[in-house]
């Protein structure tokens, strides 16, 4: 199930990002938002395998609804703004997959994990309604088709190693991202008999990084690093 949401979450990084190009992108984020409702409630309906493998592909497909919004901020942000504004939104989108973390092994191992895809789905449409009212529309660049656009990364791959070495680094820091998630569940598990609400907790020390690259650098070579030792002792 979780590889079938990952390689659902690959096929709309490679499939639906590039439509942003080519259709208004207020829309497809309205419409993502409502699809991926619809795939989270399926998910915490179905009663058999082949059905939550089905729904979990297209749960990882539309969950790409955050890397939507990225392009997004970047196009609308004033030139002199748009780095610090596409940090700020990647940080708000690393905070919620840790976060995440930490709610849904509380909410696993108290309640069920049909109950968590339950929790996701007002979210969802909670997100569309926001995403819809406030979201002003923006035209597309270029009116490139859409295939064509599909096959211009190929050429991109090849004519900028800027982007083989970051995509490289990106991949190794997710496979690591990953196998920590993974093993730490059956290690705590294992070892000192704690559960998912547990490894969850993990989350919250995640946000340290976030934060002490978000404050001033004062801030970071004093309090941060104090905060960081305190926090770890704990």
């Amino acid at each position: 199930v979780p590889v079938l949401t990952q390689l659902g979450y690959a096929a709309g990084l490679f499939l639906l990002i590039p439509l942003g190009d080519v259709t208004q992108r207020k829309r497809l984020i309205v419409v993502q938002f409502l699809v991926l409702a619809a795939a989270l409630a399926a998910s915490a309906t179905v009663t058999t395998l082949p059905l939550l493998l089905l729904a979990s592909l297209l749960l990882g497909l539309t969950a790409t609804v955050s890397q939507q919004i990225v392009p997004l901020a970047a196009h609308l942000a004033a030139p002199e703004r748009r780095g610090q504004v596409v940090g700020l939104v990647m940080s708000g989108l690393l905070s919620g997959i840790l976060l995440s973390r930490t709610i849904a092994g509380f909410v696993g191992s108290h309640a069920g994990w049909r109950e968590m895809f339950w929790l996701g789905v007002p979210v969802a449409l909670g997100g569309a309604a926001l995403m819809a009212l406030s979201l002003p529309r923006s035209q597309p660049d270029g009116r490139r088709p859409y295939l064509q656009l599909l096959l211009s990364m190929a050429s991109l791959w090849r004519e900028l190693p800027q982007l083989r070495r970051a995509a490289l680094m990106q991949g190794l820091l997710f496979a690591t991202f990953s196998g920590f998630w993974t093993v730490l569940v059956f290690r705590l598990q294992d070892r000192f008999g704690l559960g998912a609400d547990m490894a969850g907790l993990f989350g919250i020390m995640g946000l340290a990084g976030i934060l002490a690259r978000r404050c001033p650098d004062g801030w970071r070579k004093q309090e941060g690093l104090t905060w960081l030792s305190q926090a770890g002792q704990r």
